[in-house]
């Protein structure tokens, strides 16, 4: 019949019930909660939930003795968690307060139960780190930061000793700006004022030493801390950083290329950053004659993300451009490197769409299209070659160079292409009776 609806213990001092009263002696300095039966039952008003509440809500005004929170278990401390023990030197966690008895330069920060216990709430800090930055920030003998456990940091994740803290960066001005450095050890970044703390060394780096001609501060930058959050090619390899380049002008417009090499990319504004060479070249060398800075372009920043072709005359990218030579009938697109990165206006996806747009009025050689590849027939499908007489399949149209009863169907590659998509007929003979169904002389469907 507990209030817990659990058995009691049997009061021998090991135990009792789970709610709390107060108990009064003859001085209110020794008095103490209780939770034997026998007090609880004969207590007047509420009880308490736990030991802890009833001494502070009865006996919060005792003297230091504070006799009454002396004698409350351990497994009930105001966090709610275990305490670790005073004996052990641990404490309570994540309660914190401010110690000055050997003043100030020497005060520090502790979680011990005798410390913690009757101190006001608003005294109380969630971390050691909190404690030592708001009650000891000007102390220059930095005794209460150098008591902090690596497991008690800013960033929630242990320190790295040596190494630091993760994801805080501070500048670090002691041998003066041009030797200056981003640094995450404890000692530099604790005590610094929280808007000069940043999340990278890159970010720090950019933001206090952007002007540095030593290039001291970026020099120490590690691969695993680069802007794109890859890990750095290094520059030995002279690959550099993945994702981001830049143009460089040392040697002057039409020299000009892209790169992305850490010396280069680190300290350019993120305007002027590209994601890929291709747009870099593009935007900044458009006009370059030399070509420089496309002739750089890897098989693998490509705009279609493939590997470019040798450019030997077999192959090339997988988009169009129009080459317009001396004659309007000789012109032709072409799928280059060189072509491509030079030429103006966007590229088409396919040779065809290219030809006819800039070339469907070349006279009846077709230069442009007798250049297409067979596989990009306006079908989708491969054309059968006019050398073997097939042309394109479902694709026929009326030829009617010697008259109306002489007329006839093709799909040869040179009579296809060029003609309107509405004179196109699906087979030759849709096309015959369609153009030429009344014809006498019945040509065209002899033909079928």
């Amino acid at each position: 019949r507990q209030p817990s609806g659990q058995p009691s213990f049997d009061n021998n001092g090991e135990g009792g019930l789970d709610v709390w009263v107060p108990v009064w002696t003859n001085s209110y300095n020794e008095g103490y909660c209780s939770n034997k039966k026998e007090d609880v039952f004969n207590a007047w008003g509420d009880p308490f939930d736990d030991a802890f509440e009833c001494c502070d809500f009865w006996f919060g005004l005792q003297d230091d003795q504070k006799f009454c929170l002396s004698k409350v278990p351990d497994f009930i401390q105001p966090s709610g968690q275990p305490s670790l023990g005073t004996a052990a030197g641990l404490g309570l966690p994540e309660q914190f307060v401010a110690i000055y008895t050997n003043g100030y330069e020497d005060g520090y920060c502790s979680n011990l139960k005798a410390d913690v216990i009757g101190t006001p709430e608003a005294q109380i800090y969630d971390s050691e780190l909190d404690c030592c930055t708001r009650v000891f920030g000007d102390q220059a003998s930095g005794t209460c930061i150098s008591k902090l456990d690596g497991d008690r940091q800013p960033s929630g994740q242990p320190s790295l000793s040596e190494l630091g803290l993760p994801n805080q960066f501070v500048a670090v001005f002691t041998n003066g700006y041009d030797e200056g450095y981003c640094s995450n050890l404890k000692e530099f970044v604790i005590g610094t004022p929280e808007a000069q703390i940043y999340e990278t060394e890159f970010l720090c780096c950019t933001e206090n030493f952007a002007d540095q001609k030593s290039g001291t501060c970026i020099s120490q930058l590690d691969g695993d801390r680069q802007p794109s959050g890859q890990p750095s090619l290094s520059l030995a390899e002279g690959l550099g950083l993945p994702d981001q380049f830049v143009a460089v002008f040392a040697n002057g417009y039409e020299d000009g290329y892209c790169s992305n090499l850490k010396e280069f990319v680190i300290g350019t504004p993120d305007a002027q950053i590209y994601e890929s060479e291709f747009e870099c070249c593009t935007d900044n060398f458009a006009d370059q004659t030399t070509g420089t800075c496309i002739s750089k372009l890897d098989g693998d920043r490509q705009p279609s993300g493939q590997p470019s072709f040798d450019n030997n005359g077999e192959g090339g990218l997988d988009v169009w451009v129009p080459v317009w030579t001396n004659s309007y009938n000789e012109g032709y697109c072409s799928n280059k490197k060189e072509d491509v990165f030079n030429a103006w206006g966007d590229p088409f996806d396919d040779a065809f769409e290219c030809c006819d747009f800039w070339f469907g009025l070349q006279d009846d050689q077709k230069f442009c299209l007798s250049k297409v590849p067979d596989f990009i027939q306006p079908s989708g499908q491969p054309s059968l070659g006019t050398a073997a007489g097939l042309g394109l399949p479902e694709q026929f149209v009326a030829i009617y160079t010697n008259g109306y009863e002489d007329g006839y169907c093709s799909n040869l590659k040179a009579d296809v292409i060029g003609t309107p998509e509405a004179q196109i007929y699906d087979s030759e003979l849709d096309c015959c009776t369609r153009v030429f169904g009344d014809q006498a002389s019945g040509t065209c469907i002899s033909k079928l």
